[in-house]
Parts: C-alpha cells; structure tokens; sequence
C-alpha cells in the first residue's frame, strides 16, 4: 500500500491520525487492523462511505475480531502444507504434503 493511499484514508477519515507528524508520525497495531479491514471490506465490493461508517462503530476489540474472521480462512488454508523448490526449473515451485 502506497503512502498516497494511507494519507487518503486517513484525510477520508478511515483510517484514524498517526502519532506525530510528516517524518515523525507513527502508525500502530490498530492502524494495521484498521488497513486491513478497509482492504478486505473493498475486495467485497463494499463503498468507502459503507467502511468508514462501519469502521466508526467498532471498538478495538471488535475490529481485531472482523479482521480474524475475515482473514483467518484465508491464512489458514495453506498452512498444512509446504512449498518445495522443483530442481528442473528455477522458477517452478510446487506444493508437497508436510
């Protein structure tokens, strides 16, 4: 995500202000949530409008557990299994069942 894209939010009022300013702003771990809910929110077709309205209402417990329900499928569905490098191609990988 580019730098662009979060000053975007965050003067959409998505994403709340970092510490600091310019150089010096901080961001932290409910900024990540915060992203990554407007992100995922998006890819479901989901407004702007719609995500800033739904960011406003949650805590930060409740916004740390839509980003869980919401990605841990995703993150999880791979986890069983490990990647191995093919020795005929460089640039071939293939999945091997650990």
């Amino acid at each position: 995500m580019s730098a662009r894209a979060i000053r975007f939010y965050v003067a959409s009022g998505l994403l709340d202000h970092p510490d600091g300013a310019g150089t010096a702003a901080t961001y932290h771990y409910k900024h990540l949530l915060q992203l990554l809910a407007i992100k995922t929110r998006q890819r479901e077709g989901h407004t702007l409008g719609k995500i800033r309205k739904e960011l406003a209402e949650l805590t930060g417990d409740a916004l740390e557990r839509r980003v869980a329900q919401t990605l841990g499928p995703a993150l999880g569905a791979g986890a069983h299994a490990a990647v191995a490098h093919d020795a005929e191609s460089p640039y071939r990988w293939h999945r091997v069942p650990v």
